[in-house]
């Protein structure tokens, strides 16, 4: 009997441009469903499960002198998502393994300029 390894994940993505201020609202949604993986066990590999997570960001874009300056403000990982949970651990050979998998540092935020000099 063959078992097969899968993980179910979503992406979307929306936007929004109110074109008399020249802003756009941005956001992006990852969802990344159970999953699973071979670890090594005491006596050979097994299969381990990691608990599903999801992803969120978003940002402002603002426009200015004719289309040259853009300058976007926003935030990664708004949901605050650092460790999910993985299953059999702690029959790694013969060690105690940490029931959590680092998956990211936490919510950040950024801003950036931009300038075009259209030459």
């Amino acid at each position: 009997m063959t078992n097969f390894l899968y993980s179910f994940n979503v992406n979307s993505s929306v936007s929004y441009l109110i074109q008399k201020w020249g802003t756009i609202f941005s956001a992006y949604y990852k969802y990344n469903g159970k999953s699973q993986q071979f670890i090594e066990g005491s006596s050979g590999y097994i299969i381990s499960d990691i608990d599903p997570s999801n992803w969120l960001d978003a940002s402002i874009r603002k426009t200015f002198f004719k289309n040259q300056l853009d300058v976007t403000i926003g935030a990664r990982n708004i949901c605050n998502v650092t460790n999910v949970r993985q299953t059999n651990t702690n029959q790694s050979a013969g060690h105690a393994g940490d029931s959590n998998v680092m998956l990211a540092y936490g919510r950040s935020y950024f801003i950036r300029l931009s300038y075009n000099l259209n030459l």
